[in-house]
């Protein structure tokens, strides 16, 4: 059964409501008077700052919405680029190319990094690459790295 309410209970909750209103209303003149104390610079940052938000929101929405593109099936095309090897001239494989991940352990880099960064001191001390460094770097190559002769991979 439901209880119905007496009258002192429903003048309790009129005058609760009726004060409710007006804490309501005071916070707000209490807000429309803190707004007018704020500097107008202060308004200005807070504007700006709110402008920034919001093209932040925008951005972050359009990315969400935006798809991933799809991965194209590179296998199709790579069988049709067979017939490229013919027009190719024959290179000579004198090195091996590594494809695979280095794995090189952390004191080994660290050596790596420590004998590399003596022979780079060592190369732009010596005397040859400050007078031109472009013709120590030609002449290194020359000496280093065989001449390929095209006559005899055709």
């Amino acid at each position: 059964m439901v209880k119905k309410k007496t009258i002192r209970q429903k003048v309790r909750e009129k005058s609760a409501k009726v004060q409710e209103k007006k804490t309501q209303e005071e916070n707000e003149t209490k807000n429309v008077e803190a707004e007018r104390e704020i500097k107008l610079s202060v308004r200005r940052k807070l504007a700006k700052q709110e402008r920034f938000l919001a093209k932040l929101r925008e951005t972050q929405t359009a990315l969400a919405k935006a798809k991933k593109p799809k991965r194209r099936n590179t296998r199709t095309t790579l069988q049709d680029l067979s017939s490229l090897g013919e027009f190719l001239p024959d290179v000579p494989n004198q090195q091996r190319v590594c494809t695979k991940k280095s794995n090189m352990r952390q004191k080994h880099r660290q050596q790596l990094i420590i004998r590399e960064t003596k022979q780079l001191a060592a190369v732009l001390s010596h005397p040859q690459f400050q007078q031109d460094p472009y013709a120590a770097v030609h002449q290194h190559l020359v000496n280093t790295v065989p001449e390929y002769d095209h006559k005899k991979a055709k």
